[in-house]
């Protein structure tokens, strides 16, 4: 092709082998094209030259006329340059960026109508009407133009076959269009589907240049076939080759291998699998190793292919976590077994203490002073509270040790609220506080040990008289909870901070500071009710605020209680 006087000459090369008889396309002359076209797409050059070299052999074909093959851009509003090797660069430079529309030339027109666009005459066509100044200089008078759709329906591109005098196409013509748009079609797919295959090459070798995991493929016999980059400082071209049973399976457990291998020749995933792997340095490092089975398109199992996560660290940690809870645990073993030693010693002098002042203190051998005999009440006194306190240590000690059985029995509700409000009734009048009982009627009995459940529920009222102020309301409620029952303890005294329950729920914990400290107790009473209720199988839960009083409340589930027949 050559340019002269501002017009195109066609010199399309040989076209003698593509006419046919009286130039009637011959079969054989578009079998020819057809051919000559799907060699130029299966050439794998970049796409702008497989698109001229098509151009040129469709130009081959039908002289005079000239072929191009336009893009749409990603956005879908603008013609990109593909190929059209017969037409001027600076014919080429107005197509290119052109938007499309209504009325935008013949390609940018069938981009808009997503159609087939025929312009027999460009000069009088109002499609050209803002592009025949460029067009009509160069001899280009018809341009038929037809949209090229993807898989999905969307636009890929324009294909157009321009003439040098008005033309109008005949139905032979218009099935030549078709059949080249469809060739052209192949090409823009093909290079669209090789885009997203080199991009996910490159996000697979960015992946494996990050991950701090490592990537692994066997083969069917389960050697070794891949390995991605050393990111744990494993020599992995050493066991390229080698099959799992001389690596990962020499620090596994007799067990795990037997897990392994079922699964292995059952071809099914795994997850997780921790084995032991050496460094290039001698180091052992524990790695997770997850796979899956991989298969060709015939079905015919491949191997497996999977990862393996570093969890050295989490094994480290894991040991030490484990270490540490062993040494607690021993420390808090001793401590249990410690109090519960110096408790059972204590009872023998506080029992001899207890008698002989309650023996002084009613003068059973002889008078005494008044004075003396308020000195033996306070004795007696203190002994009761530190015998209180002695009999607590030594309840928890054992529940700790797991040395507390229940003696379970069925008790009527009504009843055990009823013995705790007496056995606390006058403590509660001494301090002016109000003692009441809310139990809901025709309450079911409860399976459960009554003397515990019975110091439980006595301990959380003595808490709550003694932290409410005088004319203060204690109340003892029971109603059922969904299945289960519900005792609770409700008071008006000072309460405490939500945060400061789980520390109350504690063994020897106690809100008060010790210089501001107004009410006596060591903080065993919670902690010894919680254990007390767990045992049972139950849970005790506080709800507090400061200055809003608090209530305690003792779950029990739904088979303690007794149904009724």
């Amino acid at each position: 092709m050559a340019i002269g006087a501002g017009k195109l000459s066609q010199s399309n090369g040989d076209s003698s082998k593509f006419a046919g008889q009286g130039g009637v396309l011959s079969p054989a002359a578009i079998l020819n094209a057809q051919s000559e076209i799907i060699d130029a797409i299966a050439a794998g050059t970049e796409l702008n030259t497989t698109l001229r070299n098509v151009a040129l052999i469709i130009e081959r074909l039908t002289p005079p006329a000239i072929c191009t093959i336009h893009l749409l851009h990603p956005d879908g509003l603008h013609i990109r340059q593909g190929g059209a090797p017969s037409l001027p660069d600076s014919y080429n430079a107005v197509i290119d960026g052109l938007e499309i529309g209504p009325c935008a030339g013949s390609c940018g027109t069938a981009a808009y109508r997503r159609r087939r666009v025929i312009v027999e005459d460009i000069a009088t066509d109002p499609l050209w009407a803002d592009y025949r100044a460029y067009a009509l200089p160069l001899g280009l008078r018809a341009c038929w133009s037809q949209p090229i759709f993807d898989d999905t329906g969307a636009v890929l591109g324009m294909f157009a076959l321009y003439y040098p005098e008005v033309k109008a196409p005949s139905g032979a013509e218009l099935a030549l269009v078709d059949r080249m748009t469809r060739l052209v079609r192949v090409a823009l797919i093909q290079d669209r589907r090789e885009k997203v295959l080199i991009e996910t090459e490159q996000k697979l070798r960015d992946y494996l240049t990050v991950s701090s995991d490592w990537l692994w493929e066997q083969d069917a016999e389960r050697r070794l076939t891949f390995a991605s980059s050393n990111v744990f400082g494993i020599d992995t071209d050493a066991l390229i080759g080698k099959a799992s049973w001389e690596t990962i399976t020499k620090q596994m457990t007799d067990e795990q291998i037997a897990a392994y291998d079922a699964d292995m020749s059952a071809e099914l995933p795994f997850r997780n699998l921790r084995v032991q792997q050496p460094d290039a340095e001698g180091r052992q490092l524990y790695l997770n190793i997850s796979g899956k089975p991989i298969y060709d398109a015939d079905g015919r199992f491949r191997g497996y292919r999977g990862t393996a996560h570093d969890i050295s660290k989490q094994v480290a940690a894991e040991a030490e976590s484990l270490r540490l809870r062993l040494e607690a645990e021993s420390a808090s073993r001793a401590k249990t077994e410690f109090l519960a030693n110096i408790s059972h010693e204590l009872r023998t002098p506080l029992n001899a203490i207890l008698g002989f002042s309650e023996i002084m203190e009613g003068a059973l051998l002889g008078p005494l002073s008044e004075r003396y005999q308020s000195y033996a009440a306070d004795i007696h006194k203190s002994g009761q509270y530190l015998h209180g306190l002695v009999t607590n240590i030594l309840d928890l000690s054992r529940i700790e040790m797991n040395e507390v059985h229940l003696d379970e029995e069925v008790v009527e509700v009504g009843e055990l609220v009823e013995s705790c409000i007496s056995m606390l009734r006058m403590r509660a009048d001494e301090q002016a506080v109000r003692l009441e009982a809310k139990a809901a009627p025709d309450l079911p009995p409860i399976r459960c040990d009554r003397l515990r459940l019975k110091q439980a529920l006595i301990n959380l009222v003595a808490n709550a008289i003694k932290f409410t102020p005088k004319y203060g309301r204690v109340s003892i409620s029971a109603k059922l909870d969904g299945d289960g029952l519900a005792l609770s303890v409700s008071d008006t005294g000072i309460g405490m901070r939500p945060e400061d329950i789980p520390r109350a729920l504690e063994a020897f914990r106690q809100i008060e500071p010790q210089v501001n400290r107004r009410h006596e107790g060591v903080g065993l009473g919670l902690a010894l009710t919680k254990a007390l209720v767990e045992r049972h199988g139950g849970r005790l839960e506080l709800t507090s605020a400061p200055g809003a009083g608090t209530t305690a409340t003792i779950h029990l589930p739904a088979e303690r209680v007794v149904v009724r027949e």
